[in-house]
């Protein structure tokens, strides 16, 4: 289980042609964010593991205001644009290893995710 804050910084132009004079665009994104792992393992290693099944379940939800203040680039209105954003996530992970014996290690490794992220 975790809970974190986390603040991203953007600065970019909306074309490749800009001057010494040209500002850019910002985009921050200010953001918290819960989350729940559930995990089996019966890996034989952490890293570059030959034998054994790893299986994880995660969920998380994230809550954040972003906010952007437009360039001297930017086509269109200079507005300063506010959004509230949220959404959950789901991840599930299999990692398996079959016939750990000889030379040769062959394994299956599968994600499967769902998010409601609305951008």
């Amino acid at each position: 289980m975790d809970l974190k804050y986390a603040q991203t910084k953007d600065q970019y132009y909306q074309n490749s042609t800009f001057t010494a004079v040209d500002t850019a665009d910002v985009t921050e994104f200010y953001h918290v964010t819960g989350g729940l792992s559930v995990e089996r393992s019966s890996l034989n290693r952490k890293q570059h593991p030959n034998a054994g099944e790893l299986l994880r379940a995660e969920v998380r939800w994230v809550v954040g205001d972003e906010r952007t203040i437009p360039g001297s680039t930017r086509n269109g209105p200079y507005a300063v644009y506010d959004a509230r954003h949220e959404w959950f996530q789901a991840k599930v992970t299999l990692d398996k290893y079959f016939l750990p014996r000889g030379v040769f290690r062959f394994g299956l490794l599968a994600e499967g995710v769902f998010s409601t992220m609305p951008f």
